[in-house]
């Protein structure tokens, strides 16, 4: 497992590298809310009411923080909506606002 900090406007998050073979998870989270790659089923999470973000990348596989960060939402359940998470916005803002 990787882990590292990230500096968000005002706040910090901790963000998450683990590997499973030929794919790694990829996810950042803040104290309300988490930005993922695509292992995570991010609708899961509203049963929670905890907000997250699917996060797509424009070169491939998301396989580290850096990557994740740089991606865009592809998914945002209710309650990361609730918090003006939309489709199509930077996975970096999409995680500050969480």
């Amino acid at each position: 497992m990787l882990s590292d900090k990230i500096e968000l406007d005002g706040k910090r998050a901790d963000g998450f590298v683990f590997e499973f073979g030929p794919v790694n998870m990829v996810f950042a989270k803040t104290s309300s809310g988490m930005i993922g790659c695509g292992v995570f089923n991010v609708m899961a999470f509203d049963k929670f009411l905890f907000p997250a973000a699917l996060i797509k990348s424009a070169s491939g596989p998301i396989t580290d923080i850096s990557g994740l960060l740089e991606g865009t939402v592809k998914e945002a359940n209710e309650s990361a909506s609730k918090k003006g998470v939309i489709v199509g916005m930077g996975a970096r803002a999409a995680l500050s606002m969480m």
